[in-house]
C-alpha cells in the first residue's frame, strides 16, 4: 500500500515582455508526505523542498500560453522504518538527507477570464544523491491560480 500528499504553492514573475514571449524567474516551496506498509515494515516520509527556475511563456493564442521552466533546488528528506520481524518489539530507523536537483518541463496555461489560469503538464526531475547518480522522475503538473 502506497499513499501520497502534497502541496506546492509556485510564485511566478513574468518582468520581460515581448509580442509574443514572457521571460522571468519562479520560486516554489513544496512538502510532501509518503507512506507504505506491508505485512512487517511500514516507512513513513516527509519531503520538504525550495526550487527556483527561469521560466519562458509564449503566449499561442489571445487565451492560451505554453510554459517551458529550468531550475534547481534543494530536498529535505526525513523517513522513519519501523520493521516487525515476527518479534515482540519494534525495530524504528530515521533517516535526513540533503539532495540537490535539477530540472525542466513544459507547462500548457489557460486563461479564463481576467486573472485565472489552468495549468497542466510535465516535468522531468534529477536528483542528485550520494548514493545512486540514476535517480530521476517524471512529475506531472495540473495547476490552477490567479494572474496579476
Amino acid at each position: 500500500m502506497f499513499q501520497a500528499a502534497g502541496f506546492a504553492p509556485r510564485l511566478t514573475v513574468l518582468p520581460v515582455r515581448l509580442r509574443m514571449l514572457q521571460a522571468g524567474i519562479e520560486f516554489m516551496p513544496a512538502w510532501n508526505f509518503l507512506h507504505g506498509a506491508e505485512e512487517h515494515r511500514a516507512q513513513y516520509t516527509h519531503i520538504f523542498g525550495a526550487q527556483s527556475a527561469f521560466v519562458f511563456q509564449m503566449l499561442i493564442l489571445r487565451n492560451t500560453a505554453l510554459s517551458m521552466r529550468a531550475g534547481g533546488g534543494m530536498s529535505f528528506f526525513y523517513s522513519q522504518f519501523t520493521f516487525n520481524l515476527n518479534t515482540a518489539s519494534e525495530e524504528h530507523i530515521s533517516q535526513f538527507k540533503w539532495n540537490p536537483f535539477v530540472y525542466g518541463g513544459f507547462e500548457f496555461n489557460c486563461f479564463l477570464g481576467p486573472s485565472f489560469v489552468l495549468s497542466i503538464g510535465a516535468e522531468y526531475i534529477h536528483v542528485f544523491a550520494a548514493n545512486s547518480m540514476t535517480l530521476g522522475f517524471i512529475r506531472p503538473i495540473f495547476g490552477m491560480g490567479v494572474w496579476f
